[in-house]
C-alpha cells in the first residue's frame, strides 16, 4: 500500500503546478536566503528586481491570510515606489517598505524587515499581535 501510494506521486496541491511551483520556492528559497544574510550582517539586496517582484507578488497572498487575523481591520502594503494593495477594511494598518521588506515582514521575520507599520493604535496591535507563521 505504501508503495503504491509514493508510485501516484504527491496530492493535487498548489506546488504540484509547474508555474506555481516555481514561485512558492522560488519565495521559500529566498526568506531563507535572506535569514542566513541577515544573521550575518548583511543587509537587504537592492540588485534584484526579480525578486522586487516575487516578493510583491507572494506577499498579495500572505496578506490575504493575515488580513483574516486582523479583522475588523485591514491592511495596506505600501511599497516604496508609492505601489499599493489594501486588504481587509478601512481602518487599517500601513505597513511600507521595499516589497522583498515587506514579504519578510509578512513571513514572519518582523525583527529582520526594514519595514515601516503605522496606522491607527489598534490595528497596528492587530497586526503585531497576529501570527505570521505560515
Amino acid at each position: 500500500m505504501l508503495v503504491a501510494r509514493l508510485r501516484a506521486g504527491a496530492p493535487l496541491i498548489p506546488w504540484r503546478v509547474p508555474g506555481i511551483r516555481t514561485m512558492f520556492n522560488g519565495f521559500e528559497y529566498f526568506i531563507h536566503h535572506e535569514d542566513a544574510r541577515r544573521a550575518n550582517g548583511m543587509g537587504p539586496r537592492t540588485d534584484r528586481p526579480d525578486l522586487d517582484e516575487l516578493s510583491w507578488r507572494m506577499s498579495g497572498f500572505i496578506t490575504r491570510r493575515v488580513a483574516r487575523k486582523t479583522r475588523p481591520f485591514g491592511l495596506l502594503l505600501v511599497r516604496d515606489d508609492g505601489k499599493r494593495r489594501l486588504f481587509g477594511s478601512e481602518p487599517a494598518a500601513v505597513l511600507s517598505g521595499r516589497a522583498t521588506e515587506l514579504a519578510l515582514y509578512l513571513g514572519g521575520r518582523r525583527s529582520a524587515a526594514e519595514a515601516a507599520l503605522s496606522g491607527p493604535d489598534d490595528a497596528v496591535a492587530a497586526v503585531e499581535n497576529a501570527n505570521l507563521r505560515m
